[in-house]
């Protein structure tokens, strides 16, 4: 009895470390994929928001441009002080 017990702890060691080890790789694939999946996720959200609102920025400041241009020339106040 007592060999068969060795040889079941023998064979029981030798699948235990290797287990645990795939293990260990599955779980950083498994976490790798996950980062992978997310970052990519943010970029695209990033890419459609400098996309969408960078022309946007661009025709602010432009409108903004001309309202101090206006503002300027014809001396004209916005509530109780003119535009800068």
């Amino acid at each position: 009895m007592s060999g068969e017990t060795t040889n079941l702890l023998d064979l029981l060691k030798l699948l235990v470390a290797p287990g645990f080890g795939f293990l260990g790789v599955y779980i950083g694939l498994q976490y790798g994929l996950k980062q992978l999946r997310e970052q990519k996720r943010l970029d695209f959200i990033e890419r459609q928001i400098r996309e969408f609102y960078s022309p946007l920025l661009g025709y602010q400041r432009a409108i903004l441009g001309v309202c101090r241009t206006l503002a300027a020339e014809y001396g004209i106040m916005v509530g109780n002080k003119s535009l800068p």
